[in-house]
């Protein structure tokens, strides 16, 4: 099972170094090949927001949705079960000050990310269903085709910008440590829901736009983000 883990810290998180270093997780994730791919990504404020609405493209600066816990970072585990990512995510640093939300990784003919490709990838784009409402939990943001997405990602790999990324399950699993024990939370929280993410391998923000604004999912949102080490 492959699950895409987003790692969430507040605004006003203030861990130390120490708390906030990730290496010793990494080195293990990595040692027993939990843990396939993953980036920490430039600042929230820095993020664009793709639109598409009547034909016309609305660019919006910074994330989808103002939350108190921004996406700082992300990482595809692929595990045997639902209890080991809980496990894997309980272990990461962040847990104890921030929060990691575990998503499942829809089984698709294309793997959800290679580390080759991934290694390549310069932006992440996080598809967003901004229908909140209960009927609309599990379709895929602005309803596209699945015709219509496998065009989409063949032009991307004819160019060379397609770097990896899935579709996401609706269910979502949040885990903290709260006074050195885990809380895990197995609910959805309210509003835009991240539907699928992928990874592009774009020169610079105007193309990674260029690839966004192109998705046939244009009823939904894409937040691109910048990742640190394609900076």
């Amino acid at each position: 099972m492959d699950y895409l883990m987003l790692v969430r810290v507040p605004d006003d998180a203030a861990p130390t170094p120490e708390e906030a270093s990730p290496d010793a997780w990494v080195d293990e994730t990595m040692a027993d090949r939990t843990r396939v791919f993953g980036e920490q990504l430039q600042p929230a404020d820095e993020a664009t927001t793709v639109r598409v609405r009547d034909g016309e493209v609305l660019l919006t600066d910074g994330p989808f949705a103002e939350l108190r816990e921004m996406v700082a970072g992300f990482d595809v585990l692929r595990v045997a079960s639902r209890d080991e990512a809980v496990a894997v995510a309980g272990a990461h640093p962040v847990a104890g000050f921030g929060a990691l939300e575990l998503r499942a990784i829809r089984p698709a003919d294309d793997a959800p990310v290679a580390p080759a490709a991934a290694d390549r990838a310069r932006y992440l784009m996080l598809l967003v269903d901004e229908d909140a409402s209960p009927a609309a939990a599990g379709s895929p943001a602005g309803a596209a085709s699945p015709e219509a997405v496998g065009a989409w990602l063949a032009d991307l790999r004819v160019r060379g910008l397609d770097a990896g990324g899935g579709t996401l399950g609706p269910a979502s699993v949040t885990v903290r440590r709260v006074g050195g024990e885990l809380v895990v939370t197995e609910e959805p929280e309210p509003g835009p829901r991240v539907v699928g993410y992928r990874l592009v391998a774009a020169e610079d923000l105007d193309e990674a736009l260029a690839v966004a604004t192109a998705h046939p999912a244009t009823s939904g949102a894409i937040e691109v983000r910048a990742l640190w080490s394609g900076d």
